[in-house]
């Protein structure tokens, strides 16, 4: 199979319909073509005879032969030969539509197929029979974005800024609109950023205090990350701004992920989503945007337990609705190098399987970092459950991050030493194969500077199939406040 892969991609030109197919392909095709009118859905494969398991079979084998030649697809590099020009038309097609795929003759909104980087190790799926090819069809708009994110010595440091640092409940406010009439139990919520957070400051003069500590220390920084909610469109605009001019200081590549919100007014709901910001030297591209696919529910204990005194009148039956839109259904793989795919979830997207967790199983990012307005991020909280599921499959490595604001708020409701001592753990970390580590902000620091390291691994398919040691597995090394 492997060795078919590489001589049909071998073979492959520009202009494709020039593609001289290896004859055991052409054999299997035809073959394939000759019984299409037979049905498989009923059929037991494992007790079919004849015809039936023939045909069985040759899918098997050109889903096998079609992988292998897509080994590392959707990457830039380079062949032994120069250009891959295979890799630069598959590159072309996932940049072409809305719907990111390599399809050219299948609509991309009834399926794509799309560039993968774990198969999954436990259990048993379709997903289990892939390595470098993932197929997925459902309301998600997948958006495969190439970075260019340099990683020196496979090290990728992430400097984890929990803002805001204190957040006054009267932030969180009850909100009428009234073109959306809800049922009696039901209202809307709405968050404003600047009544809520009460440590309001310059995220430019913030983010060069961090700077020059991790510089004191000799560390440099590869992407920055707020958490859920964390900034204004001003202070969004602030903070790119300042990673752009630090990037033409030391000529360093950096990428901005960061939580983004607006309140509600009386003319539309009000915003939450994620920004992904490349920030090159003295240049800095808006690149991305990608809206939270569910809206946050709150109920009585959470109320309580943030202390959000606006909405505390209500009745005990009510529940809030966060008043934000609900936009097309996006996510963005950022494919920063054939070791490196990095999906970011905002807070629910992490615990629903739809309609996200189909895509994201499929794909099996390296890296998942989901960005939180919740409590601490504690290994037996709703987070570190949520993100061991995907750290076993598709065997993904998972950060969560919350701000010290909404951490500082739970603990303020509770008095017990054990909740004392988890105030300021404000992000998780789960990885295949090991423990969850707990992330805490040390007293009188502003952010965590996290140390991981990417490691070539082994995988196999359901076939026994292995993918050239060519998984990456983000791993942890170190957490360290500044």
């Amino acid at each position: 199979m492997k060795g078919l892969g590489e001589k049909w991609r071998r073979s492959w030109t520009r202009q494709g319909d020039a593609c001289e197919v290896p004859q055991r392909v052409a054999e299997l095709w035809k073959s394939l073509l000759s019984h299409w009118s037979i049905k498989l859905m009923d059929t037991d494969v494992n007790q079919a005879e004849g015809l039936q398991r023939e045909i069985a079979e040759t899918l098997l084998q050109l889903m096998a032969i079609a992988d292998e030649s897509c080994v590392l697809v959707g990457f830039a590099h380079m062949s032994s030969n120069g250009v891959d020009s295979f890799n630069q038309s598959a590159i072309n097609n996932l940049s072409s539509t809305q719907n990111s795929s390599l399809c050219q003759q299948i609509q991309p909104s009834r399926l794509s197929v799309l560039p993968k980087s774990h198969t999954p190790q436990t259990g048993f799926t379709i997903r289990s029979l892939s390595h470098h090819l993932a197929m997925y069809s459902g309301e998600m708009r997948p958006r495969w974005e190439k970075v260019p994110l340099q990683t020196k010595d496979k090290k990728l440091n992430l400097l984890l800024v929990p803002f805001p640092y204190d957040i006054a409940p009267k932030g969180f406010l009850p909100f009428d609109l009234r073109a959306q009439k809800m049922p009696g139990k039901y209202g809307y919520f709405t968050f404003d950023l600047k009544a809520g957070n009460t440590g309001a400051e310059d995220i430019k003069a913030l983010l060069e205090e961090i700077f020059q500590k991790a510089k004191l220390k000799g560390r440099h920084i590869d992407v920055v990350v707020f958490p859920e909610l964390a900034l204004t469109e001003h202070q969004l605009a602030d903070a790119r701004e300042f990673l752009s001019q630090k990037s033409l200081q030391d000529t360093q590549i950096r990428l901005l992920l960061c939580g983004v919100g607006e309140k509600a007014n009386a003319s539309r709901s009000g915003s939450n989503r994620a920004h992904f910001e490349l920030v090159l030297p003295n240049e800095t591209i808006a690149w991305k945007r990608q809206s939270k696919h569910h809206r946050w529910q709150l109920d009585k204990s959470q109320i309580d337990r943030y202390g959000f005194t606006a909405l505390q009148p209500a009745l005990d039956s009510q529940l809030w609705w966060e008043c934000i839109d609900l936009n097309h259904r996006d996510l963005s793989i950022l494919a920063c190098s054939p070791l490196l795919t990095l999906c970011v979830l905002i807070c629910e997207d992490l615990a629903r399987p739809d309609p996200v967790g189909e895509l994201v199983r499929a794909i099996g990012p390296n890296l998942i970092i989901a960005l939180l307005a919740d409590a601490p991020q504690l290994v037996n909280r709703w987070p570190g459950k949520y993100a061991s599921v995907l750290s076993d499959d598709p065997g993904s490595s998972v950060l969560t991050l919350t701000s010290l604001g909404m951490v500082k708020l739970s603990a303020s409701k509770r008095s017990t030493k054990a909740s004392k001592t988890d105030s300021r753990v404000v992000a998780l970390w789960s990885q295949a194969g090991k423990r969850p580590r707990q992330i805490a902000l040390q007293k009188g620091k502003r952010a965590v500077l996290l140390e991981l390291e990417i490691e070539n691994r082994t995988e196999y398919t359901a076939d026994g199939r292995d993918d050239r040691s060519l998984a990456g597995d983000v791993r942890f090394l170190s957490a360290d406040s500044l």
